[in-house]
């Protein structure tokens, strides 16, 4: 309560405040920003206006008229201005003209305007920038001296110009290619008539340096071309700030001249090594009328073609069109000139033609074979030649190129000749003495004559000898096949030198007195071969031949083969190595194989009978090696540690051979798993039935092991022993009066391991309460102490808590309270010291003030 005035006084005190500031902004004070200051300034009365005239304004009329000068003025002392008379001065400050001025509209003393008299003349005023002076007066300020003076300034340019070019002459021919254009640009300007604008640059396009020319003083200009061809000449003006831009054109059409071609050929006629020619000629043109009709020269660097070619072979050389052109390699003909027709129609076209003889020059044929006989390692003849030809009126020959070689009268040509004359061909499969006649036929361009000539060819064979290794020499049951190896060597006719015959030659065998057949061919220019023999039985004479070639004789030779015995080795595999609950299965794997006294990689051997002694008793046979010398031999229900020999018994062609096996046991894992103990909670003296599973470890399966005993025992006291089912389950009845404790027990066997599984059963114990007392205190908490007895023989003092509960009536509603911990040290407690009693007391929150 006494908090509320002092908010109101606050109230009624900030209220006072903001009257005070109003009062405050009421003051008529101004706030004036002054070249980045501030400054207080009182209101002041205005200064009176001064007694002049003022120039507002000087330029063209309203129709942008700048030869109709205006002048718009205000007169300070509120008369009408009675006098005007305008200056205007270029940039350069020269007095241009003089203009009197008369009153347009003077109603307005503020803004009075003046026009003048007589519009200035446009030569006096061409477009540019200028300044003009106005002096005026009224009836304060009289005209001597002028009241008034003031400076502006006049600027316009020129609205539209106009550029016209004509050319002399208006057409170009060839030879006569000078052209003048001659053009004028002018001006208007608003209101104005046309008139020239001098000191223009006036810019020719495509023009290697611009401006070409510059106007005169009345706008025009001259500009000399020379090379002038056909088409349309754009001359432009640039804008600039007094004219705009203009462009003017002048088209050059062209008169064609006539064209003629005149050429001779030196020497008149060629002959095989002779076929250089030049070819020297003019060209000129005629100009049409009306020009004088006198044939001139076309000028230089005009293409010159040759036989239609699109590309030029040589230019005229001088102005008078001459041209000259070497040729190589001429063959005889028509040869044809031309110039094409001018592309701009300045000249036409035209053609001239050459002729070009031929004599024939006699020709020789020069052939010789390598080697001049043919024997093994020679088997092809290298016929190399030369074609000549001798040229009319020399007396040395020169070699014929490019000429078609025929063999023995073929009707395509074998070869040619290459750029020397010469040619060579490559004589094959020729069984017998022969000859070869080449020849070469005529040119077909006269050039040449036609020639032959002949080659003879001799074939020699070589003799031809064989030689053959066979690895092993001998055979066994470890080497049913032998490798022969050999070589076939021819020596050439003439030499005493052995070289190989080469691949491919086919080799023959015959085996004992059988017929020969082909097994193979030689594989290397050393004339090597191999061959394999399979499957052989027995010892036999191997007789190895090849037959004659046309260039090689026919050989032969042979190789004998025995037989030996080999040393056999047996290895056995068991599968798996071991035995073990769930695998008492045994697979034996065997191999029997032999190596041959004299080395070499080992061998099945086959269908040899395997014994086995198990255990050290009498050996049976129990399997027969296949083709590779393997077999296999399953054992079951193996249970304990065993030993397996193996053995081969010796025979003809292999030694005797064993292998011992010893199989151990290796006993699995136990374990008792998906245990269950049902109920979960027992009172003490009813029984309890176990449920479990006993398994063992079969790979990484575990799996049902059963007709097992498993020993049971409840605290110390052994119960029973009960044996698991075709699952590996078994179930128990545990009594609750042994403890809670439970032990299962799997013993050791053959196959397994021993195994154990233990729990606890929850055993709900009978109590009773020894003593109880409660009482609340002036803290409003009830304090309670007690002592609990368990009563079964078995049962230990339990160490969990008791429950307190209140009602209101003595047999009314229980609530919960709280809870107090219980405690079994008989030492501290005394009141309840026995190993089966547990003691308790603590203080509670009460609920109630009055309470059971």
């Amino acid at each position: 309560m006494p908090r509320r005035p002092a908010r109101l006084l606050s109230v009624a005190a900030s209220r006072r405040r903001a009257s005070q500031h109003l009062y405050w902004l009421g003051a008529a004070i101004t706030v004036v920003a002054l070249a980045g200051s501030l400054a207080i300034v009182s209101p002041a009365a205005a200064a009176p206006a001064a007694t002049n005239i003022t120039i507002l304004s000087a330029g063209p009329d309203n129709a942008g008229d700048p030869y109709d000068l205006t002048v718009v003025a205000d007169d300070g002392n509120g008369l009408t201005i009675q006098t005007m008379i305008a200056t205007v001065y270029s940039a350069s400050n020269q007095l241009v003209a003089t203009v009197p001025m008369s009153p347009q509209s003077v109603a307005n003393p503020a803004s009075q305007t003046w026009t003048a008299t007589n519009p200035i003349p446009e030569a006096q005023l061409p477009a540019g920038a200028y300044t003009v002076m106005a002096a005026a007066t009224d009836a304060n300020e009289p005209a001597n001296p002028p009241q008034s003076a003031q400076q502006q300034l006049l600027s316009f340019s020129y609205t539209t110009d106009s550029l016209t070019v004509t050319p002399t002459p208006p057409a170009v021919t060839q030879g006569s290619q000078n052209v003048t254009f001659s053009g004028t640009l002018t001006g208007t300007a608003p209101g104005g008539t046309p008139v020239g604008i001098a000191n223009a640059p006036v810019n020719l396009s495509g023009a290697a340096n611009n401006p070409v020319a510059t106007t005169g003083s009345d706008g025009s200009f001259s500009y000399q071309a020379a090379g002038v061809t056909p088409g349309t000449y754009t001359f432009s003006v640039a804008a600039t700030s007094t004219y705009p831009a203009a462009t003017g054109s002048a088209p050059v059409t062209a008169q064609q001249a006539v064209t003629s071609i005149n050429v001779a050929a030196t020497p008149t006629t060629v002959t095989e090594g002779k076929q250089t020619v030049t070819f020297s000629g003019s060209v000129s043109v005629t100009p049409p009328p009306p020009a004088t009709q006198t044939a001139v020269g076309i000028g230089s660097g005009i293409p010159i073609y040759l036989n239609g070619s699109s590309t030029a072979v040589t230019q005229t050389t001088d102005a008078n069109g001459d041209f000259s052109y070497t040729a190589t390699g001429v063959q005889p003909g028509t040869y044809t000139f031309s110039v094409n027709q001018s592309t701009e129609g300045l000249y036409s076209g035209a053609s001239k033609d050459a002729s070009v003889g031929a004599q024939a020059a006699p020709t020789t044929i020069a052939i010789t074979p390598n080697p001049a006989v043919l024997t093994f390692g020679s088997p092809n003849a290298l016929l190399t030649g030369t074609v000549t030809a001798l040229p009319q009126g020399s007396s040395t020959a020169v070699a014929v190129p490019n000429a078609p070689v025929y063999l023995n009268g073929s009707a395509s040509p074998v070869t040619t000749t290459n750029s020397s004359g010469h040619f060579s061909y490559t004589a094959t499969g020729v069984t017998a003495d022969t000859t070869d006649t080449f020849s070469v036929p005529a040119s077909l361009a006269d050039l040449y004559s036609g020639s032959s000539g002949a080659v003879p060819i001799n074939v020699d064979p070589g003799t031809t000898a064989m030689t053959v290794t066979a690895n092993p020499p001998d055979i066994n049951l470890g080497t049913s096949k032998v490798t022969f190896t050999g070589t076939v060597s021819v020596t050439p006719f003439g030499s005493t030198t052995a070289q190989g015959a080469g691949t491919g030659i086919p080799v023959y065998l015959s085996v004992g007195n059988g017929s020969a057949s082909q097994v193979t061919t030689t594989d290397d220019s050393a004339g090597d071969f191999t061959y394999t023999a399979t499957g052989i039985k027995q010892a036999a004479d191997y007789d190895f031949s090849v037959k004659a070639t046309t260039l090689s004789t026919a050989a032969s030779k042979s190789i004998a083969i025995g037989q030996n015995q080999v040393q056999s080795t047996l290895t056995v595999t068991p599968t798996p190595a071991s035995v073990t609950e769930g695998s008492q299965t045994i697979t034996f794997s065997g191999q029997l194989t032999g190596v041959s006294p004299s080395g070499g990689p080992a061998v099945a051997i086959q269908k040899a009978p395997v014994e086995l002694s198990v255990n050290g008793k009498a050996a049976t046979q129990i399997a027969t090696t296949d083709a590779n010398g393997d077999f296999t031999y399953t054992v079951s229900g193996i249970s304990q540690k065993s030993a397996y020999d193996f053995s081969v018994a010796a025979s003809a062609t292999y030694t005797a051979a064993t292998d011992d096996i010893a199989v151990p046991v290796d006993q699995a894992r136990t374990r008792i798993s998906h245990i269950k103990v049902a109920p979960a909670h027992l009172k003490y003296g009813q029984n309890a039935t176990l449920r479990a599973t006993v398994q063992y470890l079969n790979g990484t399966t575990w799996t049902a092991l059963p007709r097992t005993a498993v020993h049971l025992a409840e605290g110390k006291t052994r119960l029973k022993t009960v044996t698991t089912a075709r699952d590996g389950a078994f179930s128990v009845t545990l009594p609750s009066t042994h403890g809670p404790g439970w032990t299962a027990t799997v013993n050791t066997g053959r196959l397994t391991l021993q195994t154990s599984a233990m729990g606890n059963l929850s055993i709900a114990l009978p109590l009773t309460v020894k003593s109880f007392s409660a009482r609340l205190g002036t803290d409003d908490k009830v304090s309670a102490t007690g002592c609990v007895e368990v009563t079964s023989p078995a049962g230990h003092a339990p160490q969990t808590s008791v429950t307190v509960q209140y009602s209101a009536r003595g047999h009314g509603q229980w609530k919960r309270l709280g809870a107090l911990p219980l405690h079994s040290e008989s030492r501290k407690f005394r009141s309840c010291p026995g190993a089966d009693e547990s003691y308790f007391g603590g203080a509670l929150k009460a609920q109630l003030a009055n309470a059971y």
